[in-house]
């Protein structure tokens, strides 16, 4: 008697289209995120456009870079690209030490996000996002001022930061296996949401 399978998924082909799909879900989001932020930055001039894609395009690459050893590499990705982008809305509006920090922070926070979106234990993911934050940083505030006090306090907040991304990151897969919301929306939620904080965020809070 023969065995029947026809009711078991094929091993061989579900994973590749499960695989596919995600990438071209991805791909899509990423995609509209850019054209999003393109959108938010362009009126701000060329200059802020222009810095919008160096960071982008730097976090993409270092994603790529990282997940083709480390997986996952489209999760890297994704989170890459959707945090550097919320970094570069936020910069957009605000000075962060001075002007090159348009580059700076969105780098520094689409760097840690690609470390920060792995599959290792949570702790040590927000030691290694941590450590990246502020490695990445001191150059930045070293190059503006290198008042020890100021340097400190600028490597503490970035270490802070990318730890706090991995949470981010980790209640944000949380919620896709709890309540199913795909991965796509939730980015692009961040980013309207980042965009919207940035514009609001100097009429509501004093000396921002």
């Amino acid at each position: 008697m023969v065995a029947d399978n026809s009711s078991q998924p094929d091993p061989n082909q579900s994973p590749a289209r499960e695989g596919l799909q995600f990438r071209l879900s991805t791909i899509f989001v990423l995609t509209l995120v850019a054209s999003i932020l393109a959108a938010y930055l362009n009126p701000k001039g060329s200059d802020m456009l222009l810095a919008g894609l160096v960071t982008v395009a730097s976090s993409l690459v270092f994603a790529l870079a990282v997940g083709y050893f480390r997986v996952p590499q489209m999760d890297r990705v994704f989170w890459a690209v959707v945090v550097a982008a919320m970094m570069q809305a936020v910069a957009a509006n605000v000075t962060l030490l001075d002007r090159m920090g348009i580059y700076a922070w969105p780098i520094v926070a689409g760097f840690a996000a690609t470390v920060a979106a792995g599959k290792s234990n949570m702790y040590f993911r927000m030691m290694v996002a941590a450590t990246t934050s502020a490695v990445l940083i001191v150059p930045y505030v070293l190059s503006v001022d290198n008042d020890s006090p100021v340097v400190v306090s600028y490597v503490v907040c970035a270490a802070i930061g990318g730890a706090l991304l991995t949470i981010m990151i980790d209640f944000v897969r949380w919620i896709e296996q709890r309540y199913r919301v795909a991965q796509p929306l939730i980015g692009l939620t961040l980013v309207i949401a980042a965009i919207g904080f940035s514009v609001f965020a100097p009429h509501v809070i004093p000396g921002w």
